[in-house]
């Protein structure tokens, strides 16, 4: 993509700027831009895991509906396009290159230092113009991070959606669970209406705390809206006071997206009663069809008997989710983990849920100025008891540990989703999977 290069450049270049919470820069920017971002509905969905997923639930539920649909997502798999999308279909090359042009031109016109925005801040206000640009008649937009000052939040939301609460980004949103819930409740308006997934008893103290301060309405899973895991692969059935759907099948097959289809479907439901039309038949076909490559995505192999399973699991509860799926839906003697990091991640705590009693693990080192080196995580790996091979490219290393793996084995590419995306996007590993 020769052209876009240099778009990608400046873009990537903002990351310089770092993470800077708060809304007004983004604010700023979106008043250069006419305020794109009230020009239709919105759906916001904040949470540590389960965002990206139930965002895309909600998205492919409505464009089976057949309505226009923005759905805005963070950050991408493999291309950058991936972020922006109207009705599944990612913003091209061309598009971000005359955006980027003509929002640079409005950004350098802030003088100040402290408002000009960041990466992040930068591509969401693309997003919103872009949305505004092909009409849409809803968006739906997943938080980066946190919630209370993220780029997404300046909408004023149907719904806004707060899936499962874990510990992650301490030095942004906190050291324990009710200061991360603070910030994620930041999503909730006042008089407006949330669904939640949360269990957690301290972060649910929290949300309600901030429900009953600006008067929102929760509906909550387990009280107001309940999902019970069926037999067969990806099969929930899902029951609330106004709509009960038996044996729906999931596009998304891990054992811990049932809850965040929960949330999607309840999204459907107040989406229903605000007046978009969404039959069961439609929403049935939403979440069959809803694709989220990188979360549990089972891919079989040219290795008779071997599959390989690539899931973005960043934290430890994502760890928790991932281990849980592997014991609990899918049959195999032995599996092999290929593992990248970041940096800033604790390493120890994802590990020891993950490699107790793993074939063998492969060490890599995503592509990224964030990543943590393949020696670190090979270091905390052997303080397990693991069997560990380091080998610096992300694609080798997933050949590496296919050709370990044994007939009737898994191998398991994990711990971000830029290992991931690195992983599926090379040309060594293309040949080998199907």
């Amino acid at each position: 993509m020769p052209r876009i290069s240099p778009t990608l450049n400046y873009l990537y270049g903002l990351q310089a700027l770092g993470i800077k919470p708060g809304l007004r820069r983004i604010e700023l920017l979106l008043s250069l831009l006419g305020n794109p971002e009230k020009e239709y509905p919105t759906v916001i969905v904040a949470g540590t895991n389960g965002k990206g997923s139930t965002s895309a639930m909600i998205a492919s539920v409505l464009q089976e509906a057949g309505y226009k649909v923005g759905h805005y997502s963070s950050p991408h798999l493999i291309r950058f396009n991936e972020r922006i999308r109207v009705s599944g279909v990612e913003i091209t090359n061309r598009e971000i290159s005359t955006l980027t042009r003509r929002m640079r031109a409005l950004a350098e016109k802030i003088r100040t230092k402290k408002d000009r925005p960041s990466f992040f801040e930068f591509t969401t206000a693309m997003a919103f113009e872009h949305f505004k640009k092909n009409k849409v008649e809803i968006a739906v937009l997943e938080v980066g991070m946190g919630g209370r000052f993220d780029a997404t939040n300046v909408t004023s939301p149907l719904v806004s959606v707060i899936t499962s609460i874990g510990l992650d980004h301490g030095e942004y949103l906190g050291d324990t669970i009710e200061e991360v819930a603070g910030e994620k409740a930041g999503v909730i308006r006042g008089d407006g209406v949330f669904v939640t997934t949360v269990r957690d008893r301290a972060a649910l103290r929290v949300i309600k705390g901030a429900a009953r301060e600006g008067s929102a309405k929760g509906y909550y899973l387990g009280k107001d809206f309940k999902v019970t895991r069926e037999k067969g692969l990806g099969m929930i059935s899902y029951d609330s006071p106004a709509l009960s759907l038996p044996r729906v099948r999931l596009g998304l097959k891990a054992a811990y997206q049932g809850e965040n289809a929960g949330a999607a479907i309840k999204t459907i439901e107040l989406l229903r009663e605000a007046g978009f039309k969404v039959g069961a038949a439609v929403l049935r076909r939403g979440l069959k069809n809803v694709q989220w490559p990188g979360r549990f995505d089972i891919r079989r192999t040219r290795k008779k008997g071997v599959r390989v399973i690539f899931d973005s699991a960043h934290n430890k509860a994502g760890a928790q989710a991932l281990r849980a799926s592997l014991e609990e839906i899918i049959t195999y003697k032995k599996v092999f983990f290929v593992i990248g990091m970041m940096a800033d991640k604790d390493m120890g705590a994802i590990l020891s849920v993950l490699l107790p009693g793993a074939g063998a693990v492969t060490v890599t080192q995503p592509a990224t100025e964030r990543s943590a080196s393949v020696g670190l995580v090979a270091t905390q790996a052997r303080k397990l008891g693991s069997e560990v091979v380091e080998v610096a490219s992300v694609g080798e290393a997933v050949v590496d540990a296919l050709h370990k793996a044994t007939p009737g084995s898994l191998v398991c590419v994990t711990g971000s989703i830029f290992t991931v995306g690195e992983a599926l996007e090379s040309q060594v590993l293309c040949r080998l999977i199907r």
